[in-house]
């Protein structure tokens, strides 16, 4: 967990080779690795922690935000680019309070993540 939260990549490659680590236990305030990772940025470890197959990438946190509604309300741009990218998660999925991402993204009030989460169809109908 601290590994993950303070972007130690080779502490996090370490562990993530091996099996009697779970990757997917919280800490005190019940972020996961990849939340905490996610929630200070660190590129390199949230590129890194997914990629093996028992790490659920949309787990949340306690209060209900994954990791990616975090980064999208955080102005993570690139972070949020970079959970997009993944065929496991879903910007759509509505996290415990009702919010899908794009409501978290508004609420940062960041554009390129805006930009990032909004339907190819909304973006072109607010530039007509």
């Amino acid at each position: 967990m601290l590994a993950a939260g303070n972007g130690h990549r080779g502490v996090v490659k370490m562990l993530l080779g091996r099996d009697d680590v779970n990757l997917n236990k919280r800490d005190e305030g019940g972020g996961t690795p990849l939340w905490c990772a996610a929630r200070k940025a660190h590129e390199a470890v949230v590129k890194m922690l997914p990629s093996r197959a028992d790490i659920d990438p949309e787990n949340p946190r306690v209060a209900g935000r994954t990791p990616l509604m975090l980064t999208a309300f955080g102005w993570h741009a690139e972070v949020v680019e970079i959970l997009l990218g993944r065929t496991d998660i879903n910007s759509g999925k509505p996290g415990k309070y009702g919010r899908t991402t794009l409501p978290y993204a508004l609420a940062g009030g960041y554009a390129q993540v805006i930009a990032l989460l909004q339907p190819p169809t909304a973006v072109a109908n607010s530039t007509a």
